[in-house]
């Protein structure tokens, strides 16, 4: 049976993600005002910081993007294919980035208009602070991120950094070489083992989720019960070292039962995505990652002009934090249309028909 690595149900998934984030952050700026209107803001308080896990969500789903990218012919191999990935990977990347930084440079030179502030305070001017932001490398130099939850980006470019090094190796990446590379790193990184980049190793297991659910679904669409037994066996073996290893990963073992579930559904992916309900989350999914980049500071500018304005203690500030969400979500819609589409669109045409890697002229 031929396998299809589309797998619909996981655009959902990234849109349920990319809410959770936002209102995870939403409740965190607006905790103060909030807990002055009723008691029972501690409970909500304390399902949504539930949104963090939503940032592990990401990582496995961008385990399992990556794992298909490998996976369509031709088999990438090669210095050639390292820089290929690379150079997509960065324009898929970058570019959005750097969109997100003029809003939000825009919005505070704005914001410093209305009332007196160095609207540039934020930003490291320094030559290496700069360099550094603007090429999302902060954690190697010490550097404050500009966009505060940009740290994901970080781990992302070091996921990426990885795979580029294993495809510069002069054979393709097969199934079973991935998933050997993928499962010894994971247990060198559960173990504690790896003294360097914590920030990134930490999350490594999560992404390897990622890679060990596509490589199960090839094998179970190709007949392969070994392979397709092994990939799963990987996934849960991640998730019950996260519960009983050296360090105890509680989000990692809940991953890895996302994980579980993802390969569990997969049958299911056109009925389940199907449904109406989904609709929604689907569009999030679609502007997902210029949600992720302005929902933070567009949340704080909203509170700072709120409390010009509303008194926390008003029967109307519970619309505050909902007004702020809509206007994220304005936001991204609008940065999707007229920044991220016009990239991927310009990405298609740099590709190859046969290969979704960049092509080096």
């Amino acid at each position: 049976m031929k396998f299809d690595s589309y797998y619909r149900l996981q655009s959902a998934l990234r849109g349920l993600a990319a809410l959770s984030v936002v209102f995870y952050h939403t409740g965190w700026i607006f905790r103060a005002g909030l807990a002055e209107i009723h008691p029972c803001w501690r409970w909500m308080r304390a399902l949504l910081d539930f949104g963090w896990f939503g940032v592990d969500i990401f990582f496995l789903l961008s385990g399992y993007g990556i794992a298909a990218k490998l996976s369509r012919p031709p088999a990438p191999a090669g210095l050639r294919a390292a820089l290929n990935f690379a150079g997509d990977r960065a324009v898929r990347i970058y570019p959005l980035y750097w969109a997100s930084m003029l809003v939000l440079l825009a919005m505070a030179f704005l914001a410093s208009r209305v009332h007196a502030g160095n609207w540039l305070a934020d930003l490291p001017l320094d030559p290496l602070g700069l360099f550094a932001t603007v090429f999302l490398i902060e954690p190697l130099t010490g550097t404050n991120r500009y966009i505060a939850f940009t740290w994901t980006l970080n781990c992302e470019l070091g996921f990426y950094l990885i795979v580029a090094l294993a495809l510069a190796v002069r054979r393709p990446l097969r199934d079973r070489g991935l998933m050997v590379g993928a499962a010894v790193l994971t247990a060198a990184s559960l173990m504690g083992l790896i003294p360097v980049a914590r920030w990134l190793f930490t999350f490594w297991p999560t992404f390897a989720c990622g890679l060990f659910v596509h490589a199960a679904l090839r094998q179970r669409a190709a007949g392969d019960r070994t392979g397709f037994f092994l990939a799963t066996g990987a996934v849960a073996a991640i998730g019950l070292a996260a519960l009983i290893g050296p360090l105890i990963y509680p989000r990692l073992a809940a991953t890895a039962v996302v994980a579980l579930g993802l390969i569990a559904l997969h049958p299911y992916d056109g009925v389940l995505s199907s449904h109406r309900l989904m609709r929604p989350l689907f569009w999030c999914g679609t502007v997902s990652f210029p949600l992720v980049l302005l929902h933070g500071p567009i949340i704080t500018r909203v509170d700072n002009l709120a409390e010009r304005v509303i008194a926390p203690n008003s029967i109307w500030y519970p619309l505050v934090p909902l007004a702020a969400v809509g206007v994220s979500l304005l936001a991204a819609a609008g940065m999707h249309r007229w920044a991220e589409q016009p990239l991927q669109r310009w990405r298609t045409a740099k590709t190859q028909p046969r290969c979704s890697f960049w092509v080096l002229k």
